[in-house]
This record gives C-alpha cells, sequence and structure tokens, in this order.
C-alpha cells in the first residue's frame, strides 16, 4: 500500500510509464496491422478484377480479329497470316485466364469459370467452322467459302458468341466497379483508424512523459542546476531534497558532497595561490641569478681593462710614446663600446618588460639593410655582407628603427660565429603576404634540438651563450620580442653547405 510514509519508488513509476506505454503501443500496432492488411487484400482483389476485365477485352478483341480475318480470306482480300495470329492471340489469352486445361483456373470462382469454358467451347466450335471456310478459301472455292462464313456469322457468333462475351465483359465491369468500392470503403477504415491511432499515440505520447517529467525529470533539473552551480564554483548553494524517493536521498548525498567540496576547493586554492607565488619567486630569483652571473661575467672585462689601461696612463703616461698612448685609449674605447652594449641589452630588455611601441612607416628594406650595415661596422664591427633584395615592391610598413637593431642583432652573431673574414648574407623578399628577412653566416650552425629555444633570455647552446656581440645573452631575445611585437615571427635553421639562418617575418597589408 502506499502511503506518504511509504511513497512510489522512482522504478516502480518508471516502470508503470513504460509499461502503459507499451500496453498502448501493441494496440496501436494490431490496430494498424489489420487496417493494412484489409487494405491489401482489396487492393489485391481489385488487381484480380481488373485483370479479368483486360482478359475479357483483350479475348473480345482476338477472336473479332479471327472473325474479321477469315471474312478477308473468303473475299480472297488477304492472306492466312492475320488469321493465323487472331487464333494464336486466342488460345494464349484462353491459357493466361483459366489455364492449360479446363479447371486450372487463376484463383477465379466456380461460377466464373464455368461461364468461361463455356465460352471456350462455343468459340471451340465456331474456330472449327471458321477453319473450313478458311480451307474453302484456299481451295479457290469462294463462293462456297463466304455461304459457310455467313452461316457462322449469322448464326455462332452473333447469337451465341457475341452475346455471352458481352454479358461477361458486363460482369467483370461491375466486379471492378464493387472491388473499387470495397477498396475505398477499406482504405477510408484504415486511414481513420490511422489517424485514431496517431491521436492516441500521440495522446499517450505526450501524457506520460509530461507525467515522467513532473515526477522524475524535475528532480533531474534541480541536481542538473545544482551540478552547474558547483561547476561555475557555487558550492553554497543546496539543492532542494523534494520527496522522499531515489532522487531525494541522491540530493542530499550530493549537497553533502557539495559542502565537502566547496571546503577541500577553498584549501587547494589556497595552496595553489601559495605554489604559484612560490614558483614565480623562483624563477625571478632564477633569472636575476642569471642575469648577475652573466652581468658580472661580461662587465669584468671592460672594467678590467679601464683599471688597467687608466693606470698605466696615470702612472706613466709621460713616459709613453704616441703610439702606445693611442693603444691604449683604443682598448678604453672598445671597452666603453662593450659597456654601453651591455647597458643598453639590459634597458631593452627592460623597456621589453613593459610593453614595445611600434611606429610603422613606409621603408625601403634595402635601404634599412644598408643602415644596419654601417651602424654595425660603426660598433667596430668589421662584415663582409651579401645584400640580396628579391622583392619588386620598393616599400614595406615597419618601424624601421626596431627591425634595423633587428638586423643589427643577427648580423653581429653571424659575424661572431662565422670564421674571420667570410661572408655574412643578407636577403629580403615577400612572399604569402609576408615580409622575409634572411640573415645567413658561414659558422658551426645550430642543433636541430636548441633551435627553438635558442631565442629565449639567456639559453645556452652548450658552452656558449647566443648573444649578440658585445651583450649579455639578451640579443636575440629582443630581436624576437620586436618582432612579435610587429606580429611577426622568427625562426632559424641550417644554412646548405655549412651555418646557420636566422629568418624573421613582418605580415604586409594587402
Amino acid at each position: 500500500m502506499l502511503t506518504r510514509d511509504n511513497p512510489m519508488t522512482v522504478k516502480t513509476k518508471l516502470v508503470v510509464g513504460f509499461s502503459v506505454l507499451g500496453a498502448v503501443v501493441l494496440v496501436l500496432a494490431g490496430l494498424l496491422t489489420w487496417a493494412l492488411r484489409a487494405s491489401v487484400d482489396n487492393r489485391k482483389t481489385l488487381m484480380e478484377a481488373h485483370g479479368s476485365l483486360e482478359h475479357a477485352l483483350e479475348l473480345d478483341g482476338y477472336i473479332s480479329g479471327q472473325v474479321g480475318a477469315a471474312h478477308a480470306l473468303a473475299t480472297g482480300a488477304s492472306d492466312r497470316e492475320d488469321y493465323d495470329r487472331s487464333r494464336e492471340g486466342v488460345e494464349a489469352c484462353f491459357v493466361e485466364w483459366i489455364g492449360p486445361g479446363e479447371g486450372e483456373g487463376t484463383g477465379k470462382s466456380a461460377g466464373q469459370l464455368t461461364e468461361v469454358l463455356d465460352i471456350r467451347r462455343s468459340y471451340e466450335d465456331m474456330d472449327g467452322r471458321l477453319n473450313g471456310a478458311v480451307s474453302l478459301a484456299r481451295e479457290g472455292r469462294l463462293e462456297e467459302a463466304m455461304m459457310t462464313f455467313d452461316g457462322i456469322l449469322a448464326g455462332s457468333y452473333k447469337k451465341q458468341f457475341v452475346p455471352r462475351i458481352r454479358a461477361l465483359i458486363d460482369r467483370e465491369r461491375l466486379d471492378v466497379a464493387s472491388s473499387e468500392a470495397a477498396t475505398n470503403r477499406a482504405g477510408g477504415a484504415a486511414r481513420v483508424l490511422g489517424w485514431l491511432a496517431v491521436a492516441l499515440g500521440v495522446l499517450v505520447a505526450v501524457t506520460v512523459p509530461v507525467v515522467l517529467t513532473r515526477e522524475v525529470f524535475g528532480s533531474l533539473d534541480r541536481l542538473k542546476r545544482g551540478m552547474q552551480s558547483m561547476s561555475s564554483g557555487d558550492y553554497g548553494s543546496p539543492i532542494e531534497v523534494g520527496k522522499r524517493d531515489e532522487f531525494g536521498e541522491l540530493a542530499g548525498q550530493f549537497n553533502r558532497m557539495s559542502e565537502d567540496a566547496g571546503r577541500l576547493l577553498v584549501s587547494e586554492k589556497e595552496a595553489a595561490a601559495a605554489r604559484a607565488e612560490v614558483e614565480a619567486a623562483e624563477r625571478h630569483a632564477e633569472e636575476l641569478r642569471d642575469l648577475i652571473d652573466i652581468a658580472a661575467h661580461e662587465l669584468r672585462h671592460p672594467a678590467t681593462m679601464f683599471m688597467s689601461y687608466s693606470e698605466i696612463l696615470l702612472e706613466r703616461g709621460g713616459d709613453l710614446d704616441d703610439e702606445v698612448v693611442r693603444d691604449a685609449l683604443e682598448t678604453i674605447k672598445n671597452a666603453s663600446v662593450r659597456l654601453t652594449h651591455i647597458v643598453t641589452e639590459l634597458l631593452d630588455t627592460s623597456r621589453m618588460e613593459r610593453a614595445i611601441e611600434i611606429r610603422p612607416r613606409d621603408s625601403d628594406p634595402r635601404s634599412l639593410i644598408e643602415t644596419a650595415v654601417r651602424e654595425l661596422e660603426t660598433g667596430g664591427v668589421k662584415a663582409n655582407v651579401n645584400v640580396d633584395v628579391r622583392a619588386t615592391s620598393r616599400y614595406v610598413s615597419l618601424d624601421p628603427e626596431r627591425v634595423c637593431k633587428v638586423l643589427v642583432i643577427l648580423m653581429e652573431n653571424a659575424v661572431e660565429y662565422s670564421p674571420e673574414g667570410s661572408e655574412v648574407d643578407v636577403c629580403y623578399e615577400r612572399l604569402a603576404g609576408e615580409a622575409l628577412f634572411h640573415v645567413s653566416d658561414r659558422g658551426p650552425g645550430i642543433p636541430e634540438e636548441d633551435r627553438e629555444r635558442v631565442f629565449d633570455r639567456f639559453y645556452q647552446v652548450g658552452d656558449v651563450i647566443h648573444h649578440s656581440l658585445p651583450g649579455i645573452g639578451l640579443g636575440l631575445f629582443i630581436a624576437k620580442e620586436i618582432i612579435t611585437a610587429h606580429g611577426g615571427w622568427t625562426r632559424v635553421g641550417p644554412r646548405e653547405g655549412g651555418g646557420s639562418t636566422f629568418t624573421f617575418a613582418v605580415p604586409v597589408p594587402r
């Protein structure tokens, strides 16, 4: 007994609901099967009636043709070919209609079969007499043949055969009309039953899900909303328990799980935030250690040069000849240039951390490359640079000062890692909406496993720090950041014949 303290379970509701739905489906299937079977049977009867009518009309036509051909032979107006063709058609029609022997019909009633057999016997008698008239005509006895034919026409054909075949045709037409009426009635009944079945099916199919939705899926919807709240991070909105069934128990368990998950999430967030802070601090500390180590290493050399040659000039300046003084001053100058490069890289990196402001304008790539070569030589780097500009378009929109700096960095790198006096190739081309710059050296090349990370800050390939000379390992990093700010990309690959090719691309508006 179902009471307030013993509610119907969800399983029972589903079983009852789907049992009702299944029973209705079975009833509807039975009704539709009966209606369809009745309609098929009536259509079969109608097709048989149409077939009988067509056979009767075809038989009448063949016999009329045979009589006409016999008349033409009796008058000498035709040969026997038409006559024989008509006789063969009559025989084929009888065989198709009632079978090759008496009583071997194709589903006809006893009355219909008897009537057709009577017509066949009348035809056989008339056919024998027509054959006699045809034989007389072939012997040239046309007058006798005509007299025999007139007797057949007035007797057997018009008084016996024609009335019987006409009566048969009329009855077959009545059978067709009756079958059509029965088929229409059966079709109408089938349609009515079909619509009733559809209406009843729709009613049940709508009613059962509505009841199940109210009783079952309402609880599922509450659970779904609770899960969505949990997935969005809201663990403080409990689900309404509702009825005391399986879903009510599940909702209570879900609420307890949500509370536990909320407490756990708070702990995990606090731990994750602490881990992120520690990792960030470790990364910054590592970068700072790298910066201090490399800066100390790079700054030691120019500082030593300053101190050593300054002491020489101060202590022995008056005793030195002009050539020695000039060499000392040249060394101090080179150390100053190196120190300037180091400071410049540090300042540029600091700016990269904030943001790079790009000021594009139309620039001539060849002029840009030549300017970079001059800056390279002004900085004391002697380079044998081959320039190859392949693009037909003269100008490209970019920040010339920034891109010139990238070219200087890449050419310095190429000179540093190439044999002394070797050539550096700089090529420009336009391809697929991009302006491409290639800088190739003839150095030892870069291993494939290091090519993806060679543009990272302070990244080392073996024991060699890849950076512009002089510097502290930031040159390629700065170059990559400048090109990225243009919306472009940087890449390094092997050069044919040995060495490396650094490529960067800047998008070109179409």
